[in-house]
């Protein structure tokens, strides 16, 4: 993708269109709806990829693929409904994509609290200037690995200008880290998004709370180093403004002036003193606020990545727990089929047996009604092993059959 009409482009339109970039995964042949003025840097960026692209004053109902509100605080998202109109706006997998700037009334933690109320699956990003000059080797020919080299930056950092919400039904795959660069001629700085991890979905209770806790707690340590910074700077500007002052009543006031600035003096360097200590106090405060926002950062990825484990790990049990489920009704389907078949062959052996007692006491009768001719012993014998044999047959002939 390229900007157009890139010399009329702002600071802000070029923040959009590095958004443009980072979201272009999402964008791809989809239904995107862009939350802003009509003539919007991101439509004209998404327009070339997306399958459709709109903007409008707030997210309309329909089913779209990604909405995007770069500002949420914009007074026409909120005045349609704000978040609770997005679960009208989106589809079943739909995404939202929703920012607000730092220096905003809705804080970062609102934000994610918002977001979160609508989507079970929230991931947080900020956007932040960068500036930098590239090297690169003309005689590479493989595939460069490009490494990023922050030492000049020393410890004062860039701070997020802006915050986004990823916001969706299902997990996403976006990156984590991403700089998109500019146009050098455009005399400002590009832009980096830098993604955070997934703001968990609920598998381990006491991890989210902690992850959510150590977001609240880095933030909070970057407001302080940002008051820090500010707080050093004012104190070291106000001693070189006494010194300044110091330095014009000495050259304006001459040899007339020398009791007055001999008075005044030991005043002056006591405050100049006094700031430069300030001052470093306050450098003080700031490199510590770093340390513990460095630290609350690093704790947080410890988390993520715990929680990762545990999801997989929670996913393979459930899988194997579906699996076991599974094979437990099998075995009670043909453990019933069975109880059905052998109850069959039970009835089917009572009726052979009283077919056989019948049959018994009807040999009996003919016998006693032919006792006028009685039949040898052993006649009556075989013709009795013959009908229990026949008998036996037919039971054996059932049994086979409920095998089967």
């Amino acid at each position: 993708m390229t900007a157009a009409n890139s010399d009329e482009m702002t600071k802000q339109d070029w923040a959009n269109a590095a958004l443009s970039v980072y979201v272009s995964r999402l964008a791809q042949g989809r239904r995107v709806c862009v939350v802003g003025a009509p003539r919007h840097e991101l439509v004209e960026q998404l327009g070339p990829i997306c399958a459709s692209v709109r903007a409008a004053p707030a997210a309309p109902a329909g089913k779209y693929d990604l909405v995007i509100v770069p500002d949420v605080t914009l007074q026409s998202f909120v005045d349609a409904g704000g978040f609770a109109s997005l679960r009208a706006a989106l589809g079943e997998k739909g995404v939202f994509v929703g920012g607000v700037f730092a220096d905003a009334t809705l804080t970062y933690e609102e934000l994610f609290e918002r977001t979160a109320a609508v989507f079970p699956h929230v991931r947080m990003a900020g956007q932040a200037a960068f500036a930098g000059y590239s090297i690169a080797d003309f005689g590479v020919t493989a595939s460069p690995s490009i490494v990023f080299d922050g030492t000049l930056l020393g410890e004062e950092g860039e701070l997020p200008t802006r915050f986004f919400a990823v916001g969706s039904f299902d997990e996403v795959s976006i990156d984590a880290y991403s700089v998109v660069q500019v146009p050098a001629s455009t005399q400002i700085q590009t832009v980096e998004v830098v993604g955070a991890a997934p703001a968990p979905v609920v598998v381990e209770p006491d991890i989210n709370e902690e992850v959510v806790a150590l977001e609240k707690a880095l933030h909070e340590q970057a407001a302080l180093l940002r008051e820090a910074r500010a707080e050093a700077e004012r104190r070291g500007t106000l001693a070189r403004d006494l010194v300044e002052e110091l330095a014009e009543l000495r050259k304006a006031g001459g040899d007339a002036a020398s009791p007055i600035l001999a008075s005044r003096e030991p005043d002056l360097t006591d405050r100049i003193n006094m700031l430069e200590r300030e001052k470093r106090l306050a450098s003080t405060r700031a490199l510590e606020a770093e340390a513990k926002r460095t630290e609350a950062v690093f704790r947080a990825d410890e988390l993520r990545a715990r929680e990762a484990e545990l999801t997989d790990s929670l996913r393979a049990s459930r899988a194997r727990a579906s699996e076991h489920e599974e094979l437990h009704s099998s075995i009670q389907a043909r453990y019933a089929l069975t109880q059905q078949d052998l109850q069959q062959a039970l009835d089917k052996i009572r009726v052979l047996e009283r077919e056989l007692a019948e049959a018994r006491d009807q040999v009996e009768l003919d016998i006693v009604r032919t006792h006028s001719e009685p039949a040898a012993p052993g006649q009556v014998r075989s013709t009795l092993d013959e009908l229990a044999r026949s008998v036996r047959e037919s039971v054996s002939a059932s049994r086979d059959e409920d095998d089967d």
